[in-house]
Order: C-alpha cells, then sequence, then structure tokens
C-alpha cells in the first residue's frame, strides 16, 4: 500500500513539475504562442522578443523589430512576447517605402504639416460635394504618371466609400507633387464638376495653408543655417 501511494505522489509531483515550469517540446506537444522550447521544456520568450506561433517547437523567439534609421519614427504598437513591436511614421510624414534592397528608407515630411494638411482637406471637401459617379470620372480625368494611375488604383479596391476615395486621392498626389493643389481645384471645375459651390472660398483657404508652409519651411532653413 506504501509503495503505491509512493507511485501515486512521485507521479503526482512530475505532473505539476510540467504543469508549473511548462510543456514538454515533444512530437506531440508543443509550445504556444509567447514561449520557446528549452531543452525539453516550455519557457515564456526573453523580453523584447516574441513569438506568434500556436503550434511550435521553436528554441528561439523572434526579435521586436528595431526602430529603423531616421528621426521620424514612434512606436505605433507596443511588442509583447505574442507580437512584434510596430514602427510609424509621427503625423505629418508619409509612410516607409521599402527600396529594392528591402530596407526601409528614411522617411521625409511631405514638405510640410500644413500642406498636408491642406491636402486632407480638399480630398474631404471633394469627397462631400461629388457623388460616387463623379469621383470616379475625377479619377479618371486627373493626369496619371507612370507609377501611379488613380482611376485604376481605385478599381482594385474592394469596397468603395469616402475614405478609400480619400486615400486614392491623397495617393496620387503624392505621386504628382508638382502638381499644385489650386490648379488640381480649377481642373476639376473646368472639367464640369460643378457641385463644387465653394472653390473660390476653398481655394483660398488653400492659399492661406500654402503661405503658412512657406513661412513654416523658411524659418526652417534659418533654423538650420
Amino acid at each position: 500500500m506504501a509503495s503505491r501511494l509512493n507511485i501515486w505522489a512521485t507521479f503526482i509531483a512530475v505532473i505539476s513539475y510540467f504543469v508549473v515550469a511548462g510543456k514538454i517540446c515533444t512530437d506531440i506537444t508543443h509550445c504556444v504562442e509567447g514561449q520557446k522550447c528549452n531543452r525539453d521544456n516550455c519557457i515564456p520568450c526573453d523580453p523584447g522578443t516574441f513569438q506568434d506561433e500556436r503550434s511550435h517547437q521553436q528554441e528561439e523567439c523572434k526579435p521586436w523589430t528595431k526602430k529603423p534609421p531616421g528621426s521620424y519614427w514612434e512606436i505605433k504598437s507596443k511588442g509583447s512576447n505574442t507580437i512584434d513591436q510596430i514602427w510609424g511614421c509621427r503625423d505629418g510624414y508619409e509612410k516607409a517605402i521599402e527600396t529594392q534592397t528591402n530596407k526601409p528608407e528614411e522617411k521625409e515630411p511631405f514638405q510640410n504639416f500644413s500642406q498636408m494638411r491642406a491636402l486632407q482637406m480638399l480630398a474631404l471637401h471633394l469627397t462631400e460635394n461629388l457623388c460616387c459617379e463623379d469621383m470616379k470620372i475625377l479619377l479618371l480625368r486627373l493626369p496619371t504618371s507612370d507609377s501611379f494611375n488613380a482611376y485604376v488604383s481605385m478599381s482594385y479596391k474592394r469596397h468603395t466609400s469616402q475614405e478609400t476615395y480619400i486615400e486614392t486621392f491623397i495617393e496620387w498626389r503624392k505621386k504628382n507633387p508638382c502638381v499644385n493643389l489650386i490648379e488640381i481645384t480649377n481642373t476639376l471645375v473646368n472639367n464640369g464638376q460643378t457641385e463644387i459651390t465653394e472653390a473660390e472660398q476653398y481655394k483660398k483657404l488653400i492659399r492661406e495653408l500654402e503661405e503658412k508652409e512657406m513661412v513654416v519651411t523658411t524659418e526652417e532653413n534659418d533654423n538650420q543655417l
């Protein structure tokens, strides 16, 4: 009787050890998210690393993504032992662009925050004053570049909404930075987009924003001297 109790006690102790210390890494029992294999046990990932696989036998967790080169990055989503750390651009800066060598370039400001604000306001103004069919015509009539066609890009969108039209228009504008914002408004009015009833008032607002941009840019250049 005593020997049976000893056997059961040993069995319970072994089970308790594995529950506390971690799961056994075998072909049947794998480690889960946030863990790595250490010999025969599953242990938590080290600080600054993560594992997002639900069932695995990896001996090392993946390191968090480090801050890319440049001064325009900030943490958008903090990493944990189950998810990677995500870096993004500060407000007023473009999204990261990967080069042919698959390395992120240092992001440059989209000219200036006031210029980006003017662009966003223009896109919002257009989508609020034009119906979906008119927006399609608008994108079709915009000048195209070798790298981007607004109308074709929009046709690939799964859902058409005000947000997708705004995103497409802003993407087109970034690909065609030489086209003045006021010229864009004039082009739309001349093409028969008569729904823009406050064109002159809006162009005045754009001019004011661009003047602010010039002042800020001049001040930045003076500070660098």
